[in-house]
């Protein structure tokens, strides 16, 4: 009788507070719904039986995300609300402002870069993100109206709604949320192995969701490991990359320099060391670009390039960012947590030596040449740790930048200021031999390239004129501002070469060409076409062309380049090597002999290939001719890569946290 006559009176303490929760969670998940409508007309999805079933399912994510919600707040929400119901309510409905605020930015954020936020956004130093507000945040009337117009629907709609509800409903309404959280939120996010693209498995997202979830993970899933830990993995992990002689486990990249001269059967050298010039193109992807392009090719001088060059159809990106790019593409270097450019400071600065470095050490000056903020990804530290005798930074009143976006921001200048800027500092330094290094900017967001009209139409009619089916050419108009910009950057190319080739050093000079990453994941037709980009190296010194369908990486480039002038000309370069890639492999038909991790936006490192055999996640693929993937089940061989994956996981942040990627020796 007591018993009873105590729940009774708990229950009549606790009602009110869950009649008023029971409200409150309601408005919640209605805004989250109305979040997700507006979601389907900004991003201007087409309706179609699949979308809107994605979007159904993106409303019951969106109420498990409440449900979990409801668990972590009613303990704090029961007590606040019983010293003030007043305070409760202001604390509630600023909290919902804020929540219906990042819900937009989250959903700007994947307008924009075409994959959802997620713990990513740690991963940038704070000088980066507060570059990227500063020059992003332009207050203006419309964008204030958009978050203002968005918080007062979202709120006041579900609000005129619920508030007509019974006390008893509502009670109702805020139990079901929290038995629901207790119950049904282990899997809080949809799995992207169910859905066929990643249109339909980010509609149905709550990003606020799937950032949190995220952010979590990232900040309480590290751990430690032991020396003794760490020497048995590193053991296993030399054991299974048998084509390193590695020197032993105390720098456990360490091993021989790999001096085999693939590229020179192709060459025909001069007496004189050669300029070497790297172009690093924003975004240049297969997908538009080289022989196998199934969006169309939109690169029609770098196309005409590939028949005169050595070209690796299958080639791969690092990472699906730029941080990764150069230090992969200069020294095939780790990843750190964040990027191997992040890892230099000025109190701390893991010890490497790259390409660059061997060859300024060589009689080489350098110069690296891009049209935005060179600090950006630690670049400019990183070009300075390499004795870079120039840096790009200054452009002068003759150049414009790039036109700025609607929130009011510009990255740069754009890639024919950057080639034509860099002829004026080449003809002042006047030094040779060169390696001079170009990062392009255009062909990113907001993809606004000067004389825009013009692109638009060229964009219009080389459309028009592809052997495309329908289905296909509605594929490619869903880029028509990245093709039509990806015209003017390979206009820009055009340019460059037609201008060296004015040039005495041209018939001296070997040009690298690749892209950073792929576009985007918007519209990848399987999981490492993400990181398939084209590599063309071009050069009056070839004695042939061909094309290699074999698959290489950016980790592949510099070993091959460095082999390629230690043989001919003797160049003195260290005698053991940390770099994670062989030589770039040149056989013509298709194969993979490489093993490489790779790195996602996020810094996290899920994906991985070894030999015919890919897994992302906990997807198992066999690589196939074309860069396809067949998804097959095998659960040994699939935990078999996964420790593979683990080990390199492990060896690289150990070694970059303790600086032991290179010996003084």
């Amino acid at each position: 009788m007591l018993i009873r006559i105590y729940f009774q009176k708990f229950i009549k303490w606790i009602f009110p507070a869950l009649k008023e929760l029971g409200i409150l969670l309601a408005i919640l998940v209605s805004e989250f719904i109305l979040l997700h409508v507006f979601e389907l007309f900004y991003l201007k999805y087409q309706l179609s039986a699949s979308i809107l079933k994605s979007l159904l399912k993106g409303f019951y994510y969106d109420f498990l995300f409440v449900a979990l919600v409801s668990l972590i707040i009613l303990i704090p929400y029961i007590l606040l609300f019983k010293i003030s119901q007043k305070t409760s309510r202001i604390i509630f409905y600023i909290l919902n402002g804020l929540i219906v605020i990042i819900s937009i930015s989250l959903i700007d954020y994947l307008k924009f870069n075409f994959i959802p936020l997620d713990h990513a956004f740690f991963a940038y130093p704070i000088n980066e993100l507060a570059y990227i507000v500063n020059k992003s945040i332009d207050l203006n009337f419309i964008l204030f109206s958009k978050y203002f117009i968005g918080i007062g629907l979202a709120i006041l709609l579900p609000y005129l709604f619920f508030k007509k509800i019974s006390a008893k409903q509502t009670t109702i309404i805020g139990l079901v949320f929290i038995l629901s959280g207790v119950f049904f939120t282990k899997n809080l996010n949809p799995s992207r192995r169910d859905y066929p693209n990643e249109k339909e498995f980010n509609l149905t997202l709550n990003k606020l969701s799937f950032f949190a979830k995220s952010s979590a993970k990232y900040f309480i899933g590290k751990s430690e490991i032991s020396v003794v830990e760490f020497n048995k993995i590193a053991s296993e992990y030399q054991k299974n990359h048998p084509k390193f002689d590695f020197y032993g486990l105390n720098y456990p990249l360490e091993h021989a320099q790999d001096t085999s001269n693939v590229l020179a059967p192709f060459f025909n050298l001069n007496s004189d060391p050669p300029n070497i010039v790297i172009v690093v193109m924003e975004s240049l992807s297969s997908a538009f670009c080289g022989k196998n392009a199934y969006l169309g090719n939109f690169t029609p001088f770098l196309d005409s390039l590939i028949n005169h060059s050595l070209y690796w159809e299958n080639f791969l990106s690092t990472s699906e960012r730029t941080f990764n790019a150069i230090p992969s593409i200069t020294g095939s270097l780790p990843y750190g947590d964040k990027g191997f450019m992040q890892l230099l400071g000025d109190d701390f600065s893991v010890n490497h030596s790259s390409l660059l470095q061997v060859l300024n050490q060589n009689g080489y000056s350098s110069a690296f040449f891009y049209g935005g903020w060179t600090s950006f990804d630690n670049m400019k530290r990183y070009f300075e740790y390499q004795n870079t005798d120039f840096i790009l930074e200054s452009f002068g009143s003759d150049y414009s930048k790039i036109e700025k976006d609607e929130e009011g921001f510009s990255w740069g200048y754009p890639d024919m200021s950057v080639f034509e800027r860099s002829f004026e500092v080449i003809d002042s330094l006047n030094d040779s031999p060169r390696v001079d290094l170009y990062l392009t900017l255009s062909l990113h967001h907001p993809f606004q390239p000067p004389n825009k009209e013009h692109y638009d139409s060229l964009f219009i009619q080389k459309l028009t004129s592809l052997d495309l089916s329908d289905e296909e050419k509605e594929k490619t108009q869903s880029f028509s501002d990245i093709l039509a910009t990806a015209l003017y950057t390979d206009d820009a190319m055009r340019h460059f070469i037609n201008e060296y080739k004015t040039r005495e050093d041209f018939n001296n000079t070997i040009f690298i060409i690749t892209g950073d990453h792929r576009l985007g994941s918007h519209g990848i037709k399987n999981p490492i076409d993400i990181y398939h980009v084209p590599l063309i190296i071009y050069s009056p010194l070839l004695q042939m062309s061909r094309t290699f369908s074999s698959v290489s990486s950016h980790a592949n480039i510099s070993p091959a380049i460095q082999a390629l002038l230690y043989n001919k000309y003797d160049i003195q370069i260290p005698e053991k090597s940390h770099s994670l890639g062989i030589s770039i492999d040149t056989c013509q038909s298709f194969r993979n002999i490489h093993k490489l991790a790779f790195m996602r936006t996020s810094r996290e490192i899920t994906d991985y290939l070894s030999g015919e055999y890919f897994i992302s996640g906990d997807r198992l693929f066999k690589l196939e001719k074309g860069m396809n993937l067949i998804e097959i089940e095998g659960n040994y061989l699939k935990d078999s890569l996964r420790k593979e994956l683990n080990r390199f996981k492990l060896i690289n942040d150990y070694i970059t946290k303790n600086n032991l990627l290179k010996s003084d020796n």
